[in-house]
C-alpha cells in the first residue's frame, strides 16, 4: 500500500495542459476537408487489440526488443533475488538450518545481504543521472554485458574463490556487482522502453504485453533456480545466468531502438489502424515501405 503513497502525494501538483490558441482564420476554410481529415486521423489513432497489435509485422522487432529483453532479464534477476540467501549459504559454507544473523562476515547472513544491497543500490541512482545522457538502449546493453561477464566469472572461478576467506569475500563483491549492473542496466530501462517505443494507440497494450513477458521470465527464473542449483550445482547455474544475460545483450543490440532526441509525435504520425496488418519491418523494427501482397 505504501507504494501508492508517492503517486497520491503528487496529485495536487498535476498540471493541466493549456488549450492551444485557435486560429480564427481556419473558420473561413471549407468544413468538408477538415471533417474528412479528422475522420481519417481518428480512425488511425483508434485503439486496437493485443492480437491485432501482435500481427503487425512492422513492430515485431520492437516487440522482441522490449518484451524479449524484459523476459530474459527477469529470469536472472528474480532467480537470484529470491534465492540470494541460498547462494550466500553455498558460498560461505554455513549450511545452517536457520539463517545466521550474528558473528562476522563469514557467518552473518544479514551482514552479507546488506553488503550486496549496498553494492547494488547505487546502480539505480547512476541510471537516473545518466538516463538521458547515455540513453535507455546503451544503459541496457552495458548492463547485460557486465552481468554476463560477472556471472561467467562467478561460475568459472567458483572452486578457486571458495577455497579461502578472502576468495569468498571477492565472490561476495562479484555477486553484489551483478545486482549493481542489473540496476544500472535492464532493471532501470525495461519498464521505460515500451512507453517510448510504440505509437499512442498501441503503447499501453504492448507495454502491458512486455510487462507480462517480464513476469513470465520471473516465474521461470524463480521456479527453475533451486532445482537447477540442486541438480547441476551453483557453478553451472551461474554460467546459465551468464548465457541468459548474453541473450539479453544480443536482443538489446539488435532490436532496441535508441530514441534519444526523437519526438514522440513523429511516432504517433505512423500509428497503425485496426485494418493495417501488412507492414514489413527491418531487424530494428524501424518501418520500411511495403508493397501490397508482401
Amino acid at each position: 500500500g505504501l507504494g501508492a503513497l508517492p503517486g497520491v502525494l503528487l496529485i495536487p501538483f498535476k498540471t493541466i495542459p493549456k488549450e492551444p490558441k485557435r486560429n480564427t482564420g481556419d473558420l473561413e476554410q471549407p468544413i468538408a476537408p477538415v471533417l474528412q481529415q479528422h475522420s481519417v486521423t481518428a480512425q488511425k489513432m483508434a485503439p486496437i487489440t493485443l492480437l491485432q497489435a501482435l500481427k503487425l509485422k512492422r513492430y515485431w522487432g520492437r516487440i522482441l526488443g522490449t518484451a524479449g529483453g524484459w523476459f530474459l532479464f527477469d529470469i536472472t534477476f528474480y532467480g537470484n533475488s529470491l534465492f540470494q540467501s541460498v547462494v550466500l549459504d553455498q558460498v560461505f559454507g554455513n549450511h545452517a538450518t536457520s539463517a545466521p544473523l550474528s558473528g562476522g562476515l563469514q557467518r552473518n547472513l544479514c551482514f552479507q545481504m546488506v553488503i550486496i544491497g549496498a553494492i547494488g543500490l547505487p546502480g539505480y541512482y547512476i541510471s537516473v543521472c545518466l538516463m538521458d545522457r547515455l540513453g535507455r538502449r546503451n544503459i541496457q546493453i552495458q548492463g547485460f554485458f557486465f552481468m554476463a561477464v560477472l556471472f561467467l566469472l562467478l561460475g568459472l572461478l567458483y572452486e578457486t574463490l571458495t577455497r579461502s576467506t578472502s576468495g569468498r569475500v571477492v565472490m561476495l563483491i562479484l555477486y553484489g556487482l551483478t545486482f549493481f549492473f542489473s540496476n544500472f542496466g535492464p532493471n532501470s530501462t525495461t519498464f521505460i522502453l515500451p512507453s517510448e517505443t510504440f505509437p499512442e494507440n498501441i503503447r499501453t497494450t504492448l507495454n502491458g504485453f512486455s510487462a507480462a513477458m517480464g513476469k513470465l521470465g520471473a516465474t521461470i527464473g524463480s521456479a527453475a533456480f533451486t532445482p537447477m542449483k540442486a541438480s547441476l550445482g551453483l557453478q553451472i547455474t551461474m554460467v546459465v545466468c551468464a548465457a541468459v544475460s548474453l541473450c539479453g545483450l544480443l536482443v538489446s543490440m539488435l532490436f532496441v531502438e535508441d530514441r534519444r532526441n526523437k519526438s514522440m509525435d513523429d511516432m504517433d504520425h505512423e500509428a497503425p489502424s485496426s485494418n493495417d496488418t501488412s507492414w514489413a519491418s527491418t531487424p530494428m523494427g524501424i518501418p520500411i515501405n511495403a508493397t501490397d501482397g508482401s
